[in-house]
């Protein structure tokens, strides 16, 4: 490797961190890595109940209201062997919003039957958006940074000081 070539890539990563572009690009990357992790956690956490969940229909006893995506909904199913439960659901993201005494379908661990979920279809939606969103923040940082890079190279080539240069 030549010496000259080192200090070039140097200077063309320099001039990639400083540019507008590479910032846009750099922060589209991180953007991309929280939409991700957050859609994957919440994925997993539904995942568990794929692997031992029952769906059930529940009845709605109460509503204890604690802000629009804090409330605590109070429902009693009865298990597949017979157990009546009363359990809590927080934070229903699903519209409408179900009311005292309307019947609603959920799942529960088998394992453990006081842990249960919303399963009604647009409770799983969020996660599509999120993965939408995700994806074009992906595809947007991908191209970012392919300007970001060809325009350092050809700065780099023409040899000129560019902005990371100027005071």
């Amino acid at each position: 490797m030549v010496a000259g070539s080192y200090h070039g890539a140097v200077t063309g990563i320099r001039r990639f961190l400083t540019s507008r572009l590479g910032a846009w690009a750099i922060a589209l990357w991180i953007t991309t890595a929280v939409l991700i992790y957050v859609a994957r956690s919440d994925m997993r956490a539904l995942d568990a109940f794929a692997d031992r969940g029952r769906a059930a229909t529940a009845t709605l006893t109460a509503v204890e209201d604690r802000g629009r995506q804090n409330d605590a909904y109070l429902v009693t199913f009865t298990t597949a062997d017979n157990r009546v439960v009363n359990a809590t659901l927080w934070g229903l993201p699903a519209d409408p919003r179900p009311k005292v005494g309307e019947t609603m379908r959920v799942v529960y661990d088998t394992a453990d039957p006081q842990l249960v979920k919303d399963a009604r279809p647009n409770r799983f939606i969020g996660r599509r958006i999120m993965f939408g969103i995700a994806a074009t923040s992906l595809l947007t940082a991908v191209l970012l940074t392919t300007l970001a890079v060809a325009r350092v190279r050809r700065a780099t080539r023409s040899g000129s000081a560019g902005p990371s240069a100027t005071a």
